[in-house]
């Protein structure tokens, strides 16, 4: 079988069909006494072969399928595959092949909801809130958008399993409207109330203030009214960009609501919202079992956009209390940006050459609030709050 897969030059229909005629016991997974699926280890390597030759060939939908489950695609987060996959989905002539051996990979409800949900959370994470309305307004069910299940030992003994809990978050509902605020306190691990105000000005957005939870629909359908507002050039018109940004910044990397749009469960630690890793490389292929996750960039460009509408925002508001709030968002941004700059060096070990990049590139709004707003209320709270601050502040 090997040796008739490997001297083909394309695996085209045709060929499919041989596979399907003529090693049918192969392909055919049975689950055992436990419930569990057993894969032959033939079947295994066969496969892993077959990924490889329809990745050569550009059919990288069917390369990822053969060994992944359509689920996997919220962990891997990369919207060009995703089109990929999609669009072997909407394929109408699939062989029997392509119909019994990729198809049962589907593991979701509904593939084009899923398909919808990852177009809407990447053009969140880009700021096109616009499109990922549409998308978002698409899916329809989420079923078997399941939680990662992690595996451990208890105790040294026996091995358990734990699934997130759907209550809380279910990667579509529940979104709280904290997420147009601003940190209270630095802190991954609190609840939302301790962690996270809305500025006292929400007031004034009605449609944000009158709606604590909120799904992505709604969410996305309040970014579109926040952008045409935000278009002005009045105090409105910067109350609006601020809590864009506000929003962009805590979906990002250093975001209490980082998991919002990876499809991610909780905003802990997770190798997805390191930096140290920015600097490689996105993969060659997309065939190997359990894709490689921690390889797959994420949010690339959110602290710029963010520092975009904080700009705006800045030059139109007049309340020396308030520009000072934004300027310590337009800090935290920045600090962003050296992160990801630091995460794309080789060399690390020239401590003195970071601190003085650091200071030299990265500490524009700290300085600003440091010379000129250092007698505000907002600075001397956000120093008894934020020990990073105070020691820039004391320093």
């Amino acid at each position: 079988m090997l040796n008739d897969i490997v001297s083909q030059p394309v695996i085209n229909k045709s060929f499919e069909e041989h596979l399907m005629n003529e090693y049918a016991d192969i392909f055919e997974w049975k689950k055992n006494e436990y419930g569990y699926v057993q894969i032959p280890s033939t079947a295994e390597f066969v496969m892993d072969i077959l990924a490889n030759r329809y990745f050569i060939q550009g059919e990288l939908g069917k390369s990822f399928l053969v060994q992944n489950k359509l689920s996997e695609l919220l962990s891997v987060q990369d919207n060009e595959l995703t089109k990929e996959v999609d669009k072997f989905y909407q394929k109408t002539d699939k062989t029997d092949f392509e119909q019994q051996i990729l198809m049962r990979n589907m593991d979701v409800a509904s593939p084009v909801s899923l398909f919808n949900f990852l177009y809407g959370d990447n053009a969140m994470r880009n700021g096109h809130f616009s499109k990922a309305l549409q998308h978002y307004k698409q899916v329809e069910n989420t079923d078997g958008f399941v939680p990662t299940t992690y595996e451990y030992y208890q105790d040294g003994k026996e091995m358990k399993f734990t699934y997130m809990d759907l209550k809380k978050y279910d990667r579509f509902n529940n979104i709280s409207n904290a997420i147009f605020g601003q940190n209270r306190v630095e802190n991954f691990n609190g609840s939302v109330s301790h962690t996270m105000t809305l500025p006292i000005f929400i007031r004034y957005f009605d449609f944000i203030k009158d709606k604590p939870l909120m799904n992505k629909v709604e969410l996305a359908e309040i970014l579109v009214k926040l952008q045409e507002i935000a278009k002005g050039n009045d105090e409105r018109a910067g109350h609006a960009n601020q809590l864009i940004g506000n929003m962009i910044y805590n979906t990002s990397k250093l975001g209490y609501f980082r998991q919002l749009f990876i499809a991610n469960f909780y905003n802990g630690h997770d190798w997805r919202y390191g930096f140290y890793g920015d600097w490689k490389t996105k993969p060659t292929f997309y065939y190997g079992r359990n894709w490689p996750m921690w390889s797959t960039p994420i949010d690339g460009n959110a602290f710029d956009k963010a520092i975009t509408y904080y700009k705006k925002a800045l030059t139109l508001t007049k309340d020396k209390e308030q520009q000072a709030i934004i300027l310590f968002q337009l800090a935290s941004a920045e600090q962003g940006k050296y992160y990801q700059w630091e995460g794309k060096q080789k060399n690390t070990d020239d401590e003195a050459f970071f601190k003085r990049i650091k200071n030299e590139k990265f500490r524009t709004y700290f300085n600003i609030l440091k010379k000129e707003y250092a007698d505000t209320y907002t600075v001397k709270q956000l120093q008894s709050s934020c020990s990073y601050f105070k020691h820039f502040m004391s320093h």
